[in-house]
């Protein structure tokens, strides 16, 4: 068989006939451009963010409503956005962070006004206890602070920190409240430690003045502490119960003495009172006056217990006769048709005496015999 002539040999491989079929053993290579840069759409799950608000996927789909991702809860609304800030959901109020973000049992600042999210994210309303506190919350979830605010028909105070004051005064324009152990505003007689205070209807403590509650007099000293005892109030005097309680017309035993309050709550000094139709008299210092009692200028009898006498007396082994009007009777005195003889100190004459320059006898019993 002739040999080729190398000198004819081509130099080159052969090209490939572009009209070949491919060579099925032989694996065509990729191209690493053509590789796509994101998963299909379908399949995505994460955050984005598009036109500054920020979504989050689920295999593709934006999520809605609730959703907790990586133990954290967010809320999306109905386009998918993520919720920031306040949303409310039926009488429910809740917060979310600037990172979506359901905030719980913390305490929020928004707008220079303070609200708190309790352990499900709600922020609370009207009453509630944080700690070691109870703090007053509007219907917007505002907490109070430095005001006056009322719950159930009760006036509370917030002081500037929010919480309500508890078993504290408290001034407030120039008066004084007292909020007791629960928070609740005094009002009316209220004992607070060793004295008893009145409180106004509008919960201010009375001072310098006269109160009436309950058909019952009372009477606030400076500094507001209800008076007991006696007290003297423009010029008369006046005595109060361990309650304070002022006594009107009758009697008070104080201190061994008995004195008399008129109808006014007044006490009775230095006159005469007819009481229960038995005559009485009461010194300058209110004391009722018993035994012998000198008069402008005449002698009264005031029995032990206190009543004017009138007719015979024995008093000290003699006997002295008080008139009609309760005076004490000297010089010559007839009785029921009978002569006495009373000394000038009223004390009645016996036996044999000598009367205006004539001797005069007097049987025991004083009665004049000749």
């Amino acid at each position: 068989k002739p040999t080729a002539d190398p000198s004819t040999a081509p130099t080159d491989k052969p090209t490939a006939d572009p009209t070949a079929p491919a060579d099925p053993s032989t694996a065509p290579s990729a191209d690493p451009s053509a590789a796509p840069s994101d998963p299909p759409a379908d399949s995505f799950t994460g955050w984005k963010t598009e036109n500054d608000k920020k979504y989050y996927y689920q295999k593709g789909k934006k999520t809605t409503g609730w959703a907790e991702i990586e133990g954290h809860l967010y809320h999306f609304n109905d386009d998918g956005v993520m919720s920031t800030g306040r949303l409310t959901e039926g009488k429910l109020t809740y917060y979310f962070g600037s990172d979506g973000i359901l905030r719980t049992d913390t305490w929020i600042d928004e707008g220079g006004h303070w609200y708190y999210a309790d352990n499900h994210g709600a922020l609370l309303t009207g009453m509630k206890k944080v700690g070691d506190h109870s703090y007053y919350f509007d219907k917007d979830g505002v907490m109070a602070a430095a005001q006056w605010v009322k719950s159930d028909d009760n006036w509370y105070y917030a002081e500037g920190s929010g919480a309500l004051a508890t078993s504290k005064w408290i001034s407030v324009d120039g008066n004084w409240y007292y909020l007791r152990d629960n928070g609740v505003m005094a009002l009316g007689l209220t004992q607070i430690g060793d004295h008893s205070y009145y409180f106004t209807g509008n919960g201010a403590m009375a001072e310098n003045r006269w109160v009436n509650e309950d058909d019952k007099w009372y009477y606030a000293n400076p500094g507001g502490a209800v008076a007991t005892g006696w007290k003297m109030i423009g010029g008369a005097w006046y005595h109060f119960d361990d309650k304070g309680v002022m006594a009107s017309k009758g009697w008070v035993a104080s201190g061994g003495q008995w004195y008399y309050v008129e109808d006014s709550g007044a006490m009775a000094a230095g006159k005469w009172l007819d009481v229960n139709g038995h005559w009485y008299y009461f010194q300058p210092n209110g004391a009722m006056a018993t035994g012998w009692k000198q008069v402008d200028g005449v002698w009264y009898y005031l029995q032990p217990s206190g009543a004017m006498a009138t007719g015979w007396v024995m008093d000290g082994g003699k006997w002295y006769y008080l008139n009609a009007n309760g005076s004490m009777a000297t010089g010559w005195k007839q009785v029921d048709g009978v002569w006495y003889y009373l000394q000038p100190n009223g004390a009645m004459t016996t036996g044999w005496a000598t009367i205006d320059g004539g001797q005069f006898y007097f049987h025991s019993s004083g009665a004049l015999i000749r």
